[in-house]
């Protein structure tokens, strides 16, 4: 719901971000995807972890005091944050009239919007249970809800935002933005919110979806290496 009031008030805003968004969504949801090298270390990385995500859960001590700084962690991958950010770098650079902060904020929201869609839709049709349901690891039931686990739509979301900056901005912008996209991730482990192959998928996610809608901007085929997935259009 959050996405969805999100956008509207976009619409209304940021005509061009419109038309730019629905081109780039379209193009990204109907390219065929390709394995080189980075895909196939996101399922070796995804099937690894999903052997170990009860491990891993069971495996950590959680202490009060760690339990409130990593609360206050994951709210930066609230959707309120990350469209926040790109509304206000967006507003900035247009008052500001500096165009390469005002096309960040606009790449930033259209990476957010398309990257809450696709976690949106694979958290309703899997149905993951979280990790505090007591479940299990392997427990699933599809369609059952849209507060489901996987993927990790906090990490999702910052990693998108960390995504656009650090393609947009030399350092120290990559490294502080990756970092705190990274602590985000760890963040929605500790509190028990996300399996860790939730969290590695919404990492990968977010990752992929912001680098896609930065090439397509700068009218480059989307295409990654060593990395990832390649985009044929």
């Amino acid at each position: 719901m959050r996405i969805v009031l999100s956008f509207l008030i976009l619409l209304q805003v940021a005509p061009p971000l419109e038309a730019s968004l629905v081109k780039k969504t379209g193009r990204i949801l109907s390219s065929p995807f390709r394995i080189n090298k980075t895909l196939g270390l996101y399922f070796a990385g995804l099937g690894f972890l999903a052997l170990s995500d009860e491990a891993i859960e069971s495996g950590i001590t959680r202490e009060e005091n760690g339990e409130a700084i990593f609360k206050r962690i994951t709210f930066m991958g609230r959707g309120e944050v990350t469209f926040g950010i790109g509304g206000l770098s967006y507003g900035l650079g247009y008052v500001l009239k500096d165009e390469k902060l005002s096309r960040t904020g606009r790449l930033t929201l259209e990476s957010n919007v398309i990257t809450g869609l696709i976690t949106t839709a694979l958290k309703a049709g899997l149905g993951r249970y979280r990790p505090f349901s007591g479940r299990g690891a392997f427990a699933f039931k599809p369609f059952r809800a849209l507060d489901a686990s996987f993927p990790s739509g906090h990490t999702s979301m910052v990693f998108s935002v960390a995504t656009v900056f650090a393609s947009q901005y030399s350092s120290p912008v990559p490294e502080i933005a990756y970092m705190t996209a990274s602590l985000v991730g760890l963040s929605r482990i500790y509190l028990s919110r996300h399996w860790s192959t939730d969290v590695w998928t919404g990492a990968f996610l977010g990752w992929a979806v912001g680098k896609a809608v930065v090439w397509l901007d700068r009218g480059e085929s989307v295409s990654i290496y060593p990395a990832c997935i390649v985009l044929k259009f």
